[in-house]
Order: C-alpha cells, then sequence, then structure tokens
C-alpha cells in the first residue's frame, strides 16, 4: 500500500516540525500550522511558498543570514 503523507520540516535547521497523513499542497499544510501555532509561518513578497520555522531562534538566525527584517 502506498501512503502519501506531508511533513513540515524547519527551513533554517531541518528539524522535522509536524506531519500529518495526508496529501496536501505546501501553502495548505502551512496554513494548517499557523491556525494551529504549530510553527511559525513567513509569507514574503515575490516568494511562491512561505518559510515555515520551528521556534523565534530559528526565524532570526535564518533572517540574519539572509539580510531580511523582522
Amino acid at each position: 500500500m502506498i501512503k502519501k503523507t506531508t511533513e513540515a520540516i524547519c527551513d533554517n535547521c531541518g528539524t522535522g516540525i509536524y506531519h500529518i497523513p495526508e496529501n496536501l499542497s505546501y501553502r495548505e499544510f502551512a496554513k494548517i500550522l499557523k491556525e494551529r501555532n504549530i510553527a511559525i509561518v513567513r509569507y514574503r513578497v515575490g516568494w511562491r511558498n512561505p518559510c515555515i520555522f520551528c521556534n523565534e531562534k530559528c526565524l532570526k538566525e535564518w533572517a540574519e543570514r539572509n539580510g531580511y527584517d523582522i
């Protein structure tokens, strides 16, 4: 049997955040993570998919390394 699943991985450290046994699009899954306060989701102008972070520390590290303001 083949089962499609979706897993959220932090864009900074690569840690697995959340796993759901459904095949959802990236934006639908990010919406669920944001609504349930499981992860920090940041949408950016000009980017197709939002960034997902496991905590504020990872968000700050990523922003400093890539030159973004929080």
